[in-house]
Formats: C-alpha cells, sequence, structure tokens
C-alpha cells in the first residue's frame, strides 16, 4: 500500500469500530481511497445503509452477501469495479447506486431483488438499456442520466411504478410510444438530448408534474402536450421552437414555463389562461410582440423578457401586480415603459444592456424594490427620488456616464452592495459615508480626484471616514492624511462594559448578545449566567485564547470569533452541541482540537483568512455542514474526507494554491464552488456529476482551456475572467431566474 492507501485504509477501520461499537446503521467510506475493503465490516450485519462511492475498487468480496439488513447501498465512482452473484441476497435493498462505474457489468440479479425502488447507473458508459431491468417492476425512480443511449425499447412501458425517470444527457432522437404506459410518472428528465420530435403518447402521463426538456432539437411540439393537466413545470429552454400549441393553454396547473433561448416570433393568446403560473421566462426569443391575455396571469412573480425584439410593450403587463422579478436586459430601450410604475411589489429589476439615458422620476413607485441593475446603459443622471428606496440592498449602476449622485443617497439605509465602476464620477456625496449597511463599494474606472482615489483605495471603512469627513465645514487646507479613528477604550471599561451588557442580558432573558468592537482580551464569567442564550457575537476583539467553560452554554447555536489573534481553541467547544453557525475567520489558528468533531449540528463554518491553519482529517464527520468557507489559507491541496460531506451546498476556496480538485469532492447537493485566485491549469470531467451545482467560479486560475463539456453544465453563474485562455466569460444571476445554457457558445 501506498501511505495514502494506509492512511485511508486505517481511517476506514477506526468508521467501521465506531459503528460496531454504537451500533450505527449507517456506515460512510465515501472516498477514502479504498482498493480493500477491512474484513471487520462483515461483523456490521445491522448496517442499513453503506457508502462506498469515490474509491479504487476493482472488486468486492463475497461476505458483503451477508449484510442482508442493507436497504441503502452506494458503489458510485468505483471505475474499474466488477460486481457478482452476491448482490442478489441483498434482498431488502430498496436504494442502489452503481453511477460513476463507466466499465461495470451488470449481474442478472434483478429478480431477487423485490424491494428495489431506486436505481441510479449515471455515466455508466451505457449504449443500450438491458433489457433485465424491465424485470423491477416495483422501481419507482431510474436515474439514467449522462450516458450513451441512443433509444430506448417498447419494454420501458413495464416500468409501470416509475415515478421519477432521468434520462437526461443521453443520445436519445426519439422516445418510443409505450413512454404512455407510466401512468405513475410524476418527473421525467429528457434535457441534453437531440430529440426531434416527442411522441404523442406524452399526453397519456396524466399524473406528470416535472418534464425537462431543456436543450433538445425540438422544433414543434405536439397537441396532446395540453392533455398533461397536472403537470407543474414545463422547461423548454434551448429548444428550436418556432411555435407554441394551442393547446398549452390547457395546463392550468403549471407553475412554471421556461421558454427562453428558442425561435419563437409569437406567443397563443391561450398562454394567459394559465392561471397558476408564477414564473415565466421567455428571454432571447425574437418575439416582436406580446399578447395582451398575459396581463391575466394574475399569479406571477417571475418574469424573464430579456433580449427580444419588442418595440412596443402592452400596458397589461401593469396587471402583474403580483410581480417580484422582472428582467427587461438587452431590449434597445431608450426609456422605462409607463406601466412598470404599476409593478409595486417589485423587489428585483434589472435593466441591463440597454439604452436608457436617465431613470424616471416615479422610479420610487417601486418602494419594495431590493435590486435594481441598470448597468452598461448610458446614464447621465440619477433622479433624486432614488433616495426613497428604502428597501434597497443592492444597486448597480456599471458602464454608464454618471458624472454626479444625487443628494439624499443616505436614506439607502438598507443599501449594502453598491456598483458605480466605468462612470466619470470625480467626487461622490458625502451622504454616502453614513450608509450604515454598506459592504461593498465598487468605484473603478472613474477618473476620481486624488484625496477620493487615495481615500477608496484604503478599504470602504476608511473611504466612509473620508466621505463623513467631507460633511462637516471644510478648512482651508483638506486634512491629510484621513484622520484615523478615535483610540479604543481601554481593556478595564471594555470588560466593565461587557459585564453590564451580559447583566443587562440575564435580567431581560436574551437570547443573542452581542461583544463586538469591544477590545477585549478576557471574557467574563458571568457569561455563563446567560443559560438561555442561542447567538453570541465576539467578533473584532483582541482574544488570544478563549476559556473552557464557553463550551457550556448549552443552548448556543451560532458563535462569531473572527477576528481575533485566537493562537488555539479550546477543548470545551466541542460541548456546544447545537452549534449550527461558528465564524473562525481572520484568527491565527494553526489546528483545531478534535473536540470539534463532536459538533453534530453545525451547518455553517468559516475558516477563511487562517493561512496557517492544516485541516484535520475528521472534517468529513461535520456531515451537516451546508456552507464551508476555506479562503485566502494557502492550501495546497484538500483532504479526502471532504467527500463525506454530503448535504454541503455551499463550498468557498478562494485564494489558495490548489493545483487539482480531489475526486472525492463530487457532493450530491453542492451547488456553489467558488474556486477563485487559485492554480488551476485543467479542470475535472466528473464537474458535470455535479447535479446540483448552479454557481461556479474559476476567476485568476491558470486555464488555458475551457473544456467543451462545461458548456452542459445548467448553471445560473460562471466567472472564467483572467484564465489565459480566450474566455473572459462572466455570468452571475443571483436570482437563479435565467437560464446560461449554450453561454460557452
Amino acid at each position: 500500500m501506498t501511505p495514502d492507501e494506509r492512511a485511508g485504509y486505517a481511517q476506514a477501520k477506526r468508521h467501521i469500530q465506531w459503528a460496531l461499537d454504537n451500533g450505527e446503521t449507517e456506515l460512510n467510506l465515501t472516498g477514502v481511497g479504498l482498493k480493500n475493503l477491512p474484513p471487520e465490516l462483515g461483523q456490521a450485519t445491522q448496517l442499513r445503509a453503506l457508502h462506498l462511492a469515490g474509491n479504487l475498487f476493482t472488486q468486492l468480496p463475497d461476505w458483503l452477501g451477508t449484510l442482508t439488513q442493507l436497504q441503502i447501498l452506494d458503489l458510485a465512482d468505483n471505475p474499474q469495479l466488477v460486481l457478482s452473484d452476491w448482490l442478489g441476497t441483498l434482498t431488502q435493498l430498496h436504494t442502489l447506486d452503481l453511477s460513476d462505474n463507466r466499465h461495470i457489468a451488470l449481474p442478472e440479479v434483478w429478480p431477487r431483488l423485490p424491494n428495489l425502488r431506486t436505481f441510479k447507473l449515471n455515466n455508466a458508459g451505457l449504449t443500450t438499456l438491458p433489457e433485465s431491468l424491465v424485470q423491477l417492476t416495483q422501481l419507482h425512480t431510474l436515474s439514467l442520466y449522462d450516458n450513451q443511449l441512443t433509444h430506448l425499447s417498447d419494454a420501458l412501458g413495464y416500468l409501470t411504478q416509475l415515478q421519477t425517470l432521468d434520462l437526461a444527457s443521453n443520445q436519445l432522437t426519439h422516445l418510443p410510444e409505450s413512454l404512455g404506459q407510466l401512468k405513475q410518472l410524476i418527473k421525467l428528465e429528457l434535457q441534453h438530448n437531440p430529440l426531434t420530435a416527442l411522441p404523442n403518447s406524452i399526453g397519456q402521463l396524466a399524473k406528470l408534474q416535472e418534464l425537462h426538456l431543456r436543450d433538445t432539437h425540438l422544433a414543434r411540439l405536439p397537441e396532446t402536450i395540453g392533455q398533461l393537466g397536472q403537470l407543474r413545470s414545463l422547461d423548454l429552454q434551448s429548444n428550436r421552437l418556432t411555435q407554441l400549441p394551442v393547446s398549452i393553454g390547457a395546463l392550468t396547473q403549471l407553475q412554471a414555463l421556461e421558454l427562453g433561448n428558442n425561435q419563437l416570433s409569437a406567443l397563443p393568446n391561450t398562454l394567459g389562461n394559465l392561471a397558476q403560473l408564477q414564473s415565466l421566462h421567455l428571454y432571447s426569443n425574437p418575439l416582436t410582440a406580446l399578447p395582451i391575455s398575459l396581463g391575466s396571469l394574475n399569479q406571477l412573480q417571475w418574469l424573464e423578457l430579456s433580449d427580444l425584439s419588442i418595440t412596443q410593450w402592452p400596458d397589461s403587463l401593469g396587471q402583474l401586480t403580483q410581480l417580484t422579478w422582472l428582467g427587461l436586459s438587452a431590449n434597445q430601450l431608450t426609456t422605462l415603459p409607463q406601466w412598470l410604475q404599476h409593478l409595486t411589489q417589485l423587489t428585483m429589476l434589472t435593466l441591463r444592456q440597454n439604452q436608457l439615458t436617465a431613470l424616471p422620476h416615479w422610479i420610487d413607485s417601486l418602494a419594495q424594490l431590493r435590486s435594481l441593475d441598470a448597468s452598461q446603459n448610458q446614464l447621465m443622471t440619477l433622479p433624486a427620488s432614488m433616495g426613497k428606496l428604502s428597501h434597497l440592498s443592492s444597486l448597480t449602476l456599471a458602464d454608464n456616464q454618471l458624472t454626479a449622485l444625487p443628494a439624499g443617497l443616505d436614506r439607502l439605509t438598507q443599501l449594502q452592495s453598491l456598483d458605480l465602476s466605468h462612470n466619470q464620477l470625480t467626487k461622490l456625496p458625502a451622504d454616502l459615508g453614513h450608509l450604515p449597511t454598506l459592504q461593498w463599494l465598487n468605484l473603478s474606472e472613474n477618473p476620481l480626484d486624488a484625496a477620493l482615489d487615495a481615500a477608496q483605495t484604503q478599504g470602504l471603512a476608511t473611504l466612509k471616514v473620508y466621505l463623513r469627513s467631507q460633511s462637516q465645514p471644510t478648512p482651508t487646507i483638506a486634512p491629510t492624511p484621513i484622520t484615523p479613528p478615535a483610540a479604543p477604550i481601554t481593556q478595564n471599561a471594555a470588560y466593565q462594559e461587557a459585564e453590564q451588557l451580559i447583566a443587562e442580558a440575564a435580567r431581560s432573558q436574551a437570547t443573542a448578545l452581542g461583544l463586538s468592537f469591544m477590545d477585549l482580551s478576557d471574557l467574563p464569567p458571568s457569561l455563563l449566567q446567560l443559560s438561555q442564550l442561542k447567538k453570541l457575537d465576539l467578533f473584532v476583539n483582541q482574544l488570544t485564547a478563549l476559556p473552557d467553560w464557553l463550551g457550556q452554554l448549552p443552548h448556543l447555536q451560532e458563535l462569531n470569533l473572527s477576528h481575533n489573534p485566537l493562537a488555539t481553541l479550546p477543548t470545551g467547544l466541542g460541548q456546544l452541541t447545537l452549534l449550527q453557525k461558528l465564524d473562525l475567520n481572520h484568527t491565527t489558528i494553526t489546528l483545531l482540537p478534535d473536540s470539534l468533531r463532536g459538533l453534530a449540528q453545525l451547518k455553517i463554518l468559516d475558516l477563511s483568512h487562517n493561512p496557517t491553519l492544516t485541516l484535520p482529517d475528521w472534517l468529513g464527520d461535520l456531515t451537516q455542514l451546508m456552507a464551508l468557507d476555506l479562503s485566502h489559507n494557502q492550501l495546497p491541496t484538500l483532504p479526502a474526507s471532504i467527500g463525506q460531506l454530503h448535504n454541503l451546498h455551499q463550498l468557498k476556496l478562494v485564494g489558495n494554491q490548489l493545483t487539482a480538485l480531489p475526486a472525492s469532492l463530487q457532493l450530491p447537493y453542492l451547488e456553489r464552488l467558488i474556486l477563485t485566485d487559485n492554480q488551476l491549469a485543467e479542470l475535472p470531467a466528473w464537474l458535470l456529476k455535479l447535479p446540483h451545482l448552479k454557481w461556479l467560479s474559476l476567476r485568476g486560475n491558470q486555464l488555458t482551456e475551457i473544456p467543451p463539456w462545461l458548456n452542459q453544465l445548467q448553471l445560473r453563474g460562471i466567472d472564467l475572467r483572467d484564465n489565459p485562455s480566450q474566455y473572459d466569460i462572466y455570468i452571475w444571476d443571483e436570482s437563479g431566474l435565467r437560464s446560461n445554457d449554450g453561454w460557452l457558445n
């Protein structure tokens, strides 16, 4: 064995022993680099679930067949695996995953698995569907995406209990009429196939609720599509549709209809019959008009109308009073249509890439706006009424012709992000220095005067101080350098103030306490009085160590220790068994105590900006983690155990030294992967296997080529800037309401 293999084998033995000692019914050995299974596993006959994905098995021992209580078996991503008949002894099995085994031979054991309900064979190198699979007549879920299937036989119709069928990313050009026999089908995924037509029998799927047909070659839909009376979601983005059948208006339960990036030049009036519709995407179609009947969609909340060819917008759109999101980008607009002012529930409005020279004075009638993007226009001024948008949190005005900003912007008390880059600004109003929640301000590519430019290069905090100073009576000579903030209060005074705050929290039975920005170097023991405390903020202090008794706050759920010169953490923190959020960014810790592996409820962990930190192998034990930030830690590699974080939705790895990504990173629920400013020269093809990936940042790496398969990812955001490749692509739509299929083209 290599050293890595020995380490993985030893780790597996520890996990198995833990399961044996504690009677655990689930064992996760994902991604530990195993070639052989420790024989002790054969003693774990109590197991109900066994995860062996992401290893290096070529064969598995026959004694696995003695684990007859197994209900879930995950053998995905063992590329050289050969299975034998022992699989047929697991008669209680209801979930089997053999995905990502491109050369696997399937044993003929299916009649012996009568309880199998979920079978996954994604990316298994299949060119045809084995006829024997139709013997699994009780299957509820069959997942076959990312294979090379070119056709399906009529025998598919025997799987009459199927509720979910995933055939995405294959090479299917047509479907059998027997598809209509799957009367229990609720979800059908056919996206990324070269389908030229749908069978008429599709209308027989009376229980179908989701139909995914994105990025096929469909030029038309059968009239029978209107018979899908239970359909809730229909995705037809990135096809070749030139018209829609009139019968589409019969889909009265439809809530989401995605028609973006087609060749539609007109829409049927029957769209107005979709009374339950909440989301409608029409972007990137050669539409020259919209039906007046769209105004009848009184449940509509999201409407994407970007990149159309419309010159006259119907006033009936002003009747969509429930609309919260509206996209009008890339429409050659020179003024905003008057009906827009009636959409008073709008929270997000995108107007980028138009020809607007001004925003209307009535913009303040959109009082609920939280995000406004008017970038890439010709704006020269802003109306004073902008200051009345008191809920605005994001304002993007980049790439315009602004020379000045109006007064009164200090009333934007919720503003967190302001992009003013690529304008003609030389000065800023002093009001901006009083925005209490502003966290990000972009002033790049503006001809700022020298004093303002010097202030903004020192960071937002310094810039705010400078701007506030401009609202005071102007001295004869401007102060330079900028006056720093007042010196912090003395330690004794800070400690006394902390004790007073703790006493007040005890009296009021408070569940949250903030002791931040106090220059504390010690914590008062009186904190232990607050047994009801759920949230404790200690960020930006001078704490070099923490007392072990901090672990005795039994109900604590959130703990923020960021921006402290902490060198170590007490083992007592491991007693905070209800902790869900732990922030340790900008400390000086080098090791995490083993006791932290006991934080079984932890969902959010921020370890960023700790460049001397060594990540522990047990990090994978924090299986409830949903968000993990390891940015700016100079990491050259990631531990293989990161593959055990199966609930992870967000992973930030900005500013490290990564040259490759471990295969164990194939996390099933990962939505956001941020890899900005690393040393990646190539991308692993297994990124295609991340079914929920929506945001991917690869900015500032060493990518010389972008693989064509990356275009298959159904992303909401992609950043490829600052790489040596020919692509300088940036699409980042946090709303998630616009498809980016085909962005690489």
